[in-house]
């Protein structure tokens, strides 16, 4: 016998915490129960991957502080349904409890490392064997080399000393017995749980090995599996006729408002997990009786949560347009399954203040409301001055009042699209750097500029304000134009 050193370690990082292991195998994160006030601490045991088969495993040490405890195979057992060790632990070494696990108590801000030691045979050349599959009565066979991951309806290699998975599956009409196996050389071989049509398995060793499942034919009727339920949903049965060894599996389905709870039978049928919608059961040898409880979701209120929008106000553009609902009381609901969504009566297009009433569905109740709002649009307002000088006649003034046309004073470009009515105003004129107020005048409409009868001889700086009104979805918008009158 030798001892060589496995790669592998188990840190850990966070507070004080206690680390529950039942078992280290390869790639395998162990999630610890942690100390009141501390961090969660994901603890990772990971030997160096295929490096030794199941059979050299005979100790892994845990050393914590220089101290080892030692967890041997004489200590523990083999889960092959979990692919594990699950040890239990000498009172003198560390903390014993019905789930036979190894409790290691960490200070803050420590961390260890667990070693893998591994004792096994002194090393020899891998010796190639088959191992053949068989079967009497009707079903089905599988091998599975643990090692080597190869699996077979027919047969599988392996070496000495490599583990051999079987599973065997009855047909209709048929139960499993048992497994037997046989050396090339006639010597029986012995089989870990014969008995069981998952979950036995067998060593190779050194010769190559024939193994048949048998199955007996069922010469009674099936038993029947009847499912019911606590009257908020349903459950199956598959099948609802089976014979004694033959995998059923149940599934339950909730109705709105519910969840599923748990599996109860009436009879001492054992359920491979009660507490999953979906679960089986390997049926015995009498009828079955299984209800499915369910228990209701508690509603929650969306009276008083905080709606997010995708936004809260667009411009005007002559569509519809709506926000989308992000987010209501900081969850990503689902519109037709959460929650209904009723809009303003209003057109969503034109420029205003919109609501929108969300309603709680499903799992959700109560009402909120959002707003949002369209802003009006830009008002396109292109103008300029046709001139910027013109000249009125003292002559004629002083016999009558003159006009300049709105024509010959301003110049449009775009004015298709200006939105609402052209308005003008006087904002000033100035004559010699002074306000000049008396003597000139703005139609409001048509922007004609009259200058009146007895104005002075000069030169007057004019400046008119056009407006363009705007509408609902456009704003006002506003210019000035600046030109000069000259009377001479």
């Amino acid at each position: 016998m030798k001892e060589e050193a496995g790669t592998g370690t188990v840190t850990a990082n966070y507070g004080n915490v206690s680390m529950n292991i039942s078992g280290l195998t390869p790639n395998t994160e162990i999630k610890p129960g942690v100390s009141s006030g501390d961090l969660p601490v994901a603890v990772t045991a990971d030997p160096e991957e295929d490096a030794y088969t199941r059979a050299d495993v005979d100790k892994v040490i845990v050393s914590d502080a220089g101290t080892d405890i030692e967890l041997s195979r004489d200590k523990g057992e083999w889960d092959w349904g979990n692919s594990k060790f699950s040890f239990t632990v000498p009172n003198d070494k560390a903390k014993k409890d019905d789930a036979a696990k190894l409790i290691i108590k960490m200070n803050d801000g420590n961390s260890f490392t667990c070693q893998f030691r591994i004792a096994g045979k002194e090393s020899a050349p891998a010796v190639d064997h088959v191992v053949k599959l068989g079967k009497v009565g009707n079903g089905t066979v599988t091998a599975t080399n643990l090692r080597t991951k190869q699996s077979s309806s027919t047969a599988v290699r392996g070496n000495t000393a490599d583990v051999i998975f079987l599973e065997a599956e009855p047909a209709d009409g048929f139960t499993f017995e048992k497994w037997t196996a046989v050396k090339g050389s006639g010597k029986a071989v012995s089989i870990d749980h014969y008995t069981r049509p998952e979950g036995a398995w067998l060593d190779i060793e050194d010769d190559n090995v024939n193994v048949t499942a048998h199955f007996k034919k069922n010469t009674a009727p099936g038993h029947s599996v009847t499912v019911s339920s606590d009257g908020h949903g349903i459950g199956t049965a598959t099948p609802s006729v089976a014979y004694p060894g033959m995998k059923v599996t149940i599934k339950a389905y909730s109705e709105d408002g519910y969840k599923f709870k748990e599996w109860i039978t009436t009879d001492k049928t054992i359920l491979d997990d009660p507490n999953r919608a979906t679960t089986t059961f390997t049926m015995p040898d009498h009828d079955v009786n299984v209800k499915a409880l369910f228990k209701s979701i508690p509603k929650k209120s969306i009276k008083d949560a905080k709606v997010e929008l995708s936004r809260s106000s667009f411009i005007y553009n002559g569509r519809i347009q709506k926000p989308i609902i992000k987010k209501i009381g900081g969850r990503l609901l689902t519109n037709g399954m959460d929650y209904s969504v009723k809009w303003s009566n209003k057109s969503s297009c034109n420029a205003g203040r919109y609501t929108l009433t969300i309603t709680g569905e499903g799992d959700y109740t109560g009402k909120i409301t959002a707003t949002y709002t369209i802003k009006k649009a830009s008002n396109t307002l292109k103008v300029s001055a046709k001139k910027k000088d013109h000249t009125v006649k003292l002559s004629e003034l002083k016999k009558k009042s003159q006009t300049l046309q709105g024509s010959r004073l301003y110049v449009f470009t775009q004015k298709k699209r200006i939105k609402g009515d052209l308005k003008y105003s006087l904002s000033s004129v100035r004559n010699n750097g002074k306000t000049v107020k008396k003597g000139f005048a703005v139609n409001r409409k048509s922007g004609k500029l009259t200058i009146k009868k007895g104005v002075a001889k000069g030169v007057y700086n004019v400046k008119v304000k056009v407006s363009a009104e705007g509408n609902k979805n456009y704003d006002k918008a506003t210019k000035s134009i600046n030109f000069t009158v000259n009377v001479k």
